[in-house]
C-alpha cells in the first residue's frame, strides 16, 4: 500500500545515526513540537516522562556529522523503547541508523518484520513479530534516507 494511517498515539523515535540528514530530520521534528532527548545518563527517564505525558519523543545519540570511533548505542536505545513501553503502548516506532536499527530490534527480541505499507519510499512501515514489541509498527531508516519531514510523515501517516 502507498498509504498509512496516522500513528494511534504518541510517536517514539530513537536514533543512533550520525548522519547530517538524520540530524536535519530530528531538528524538523523538534520544530514540529516533538520532545528531543540527547542520549546520556538521564535520557531514559526524560524520554519516558515525556512519552508518559503523551508527547512525541525523539531520543538521539548524535547531532549530525559526528566523527571518531563508532559507539554501539543500540542497547541504550532499546532500553529507552522498553522503558517508554512500560508506561504506555508504543504503537509506532521510528528507529534511525542503518547498523543501529537492526541491533535495536535484536535487543528487543524481534523475530521478523512484515511490510505493511511503503508510503515513504525506502523507509517502509513494518509490523514486528515476536519479542517485547510484538505487533508494533516500526520504520527503520538508514542515515541518509527520507525527506527532512520524515518523522512527521511517519506520525501523521500518508
Amino acid at each position: 500500500a502507498d498509504t498509512a494511517a496516522s500513528a494511534p498515539g504518541p510517536m517514539l523515535a530513537v536514533s543512533g545515526s550520525c548522519s547530517g540528514r538524520t540530524w536535519d530530520q530530528v531538528r524538523a521534528a523538534l520544530d514540529a513540537g516533538w520532545v528531543g532527548v540527547a542520549l546520556g545518563p538521564e535520557a531514559v527517564g526524560q524520554a519516558t516522562a515525556a512519552y508518559a505525558a503523551g508527547r512525541d519523543v525523539v531520543l538521539f545519540s548524535a547531532q549530525g556529522g559526528a566523527v571518531g570511533t563508532p559507539v554501539d548505542v543500540s542497547g541504550d536505545l532499546a532500553a529507552a523503547v522498553r522503558a517508554c513501553g512500560s508506561v504506555r503502548p508504543v504503537p509506532r516506532l521510528l528507529v534511525c541508523g542503518g547498523d543501529t536499527s537492526g541491533r535495536v530490534l535484536q535487543h528487543l527480541g524481534a523475530l521478523s518484520l512484515e511490510i505493511v505499507a511503503a508510503p515513504w519510499g525506502n523507509a517502509p512501515l513494518l509490523r514486528v513479530a515476536g519479542g517485547e514489541i510484538d505487533g508494533t509498527e516500526v520504520v527503520v531508516k538508514g542515515g541518509q534516507v527520507g525527506g527532512v519531514d520524515l518523522f512527521e510523515q511517519v506520525r501523521r501517516g500518508r
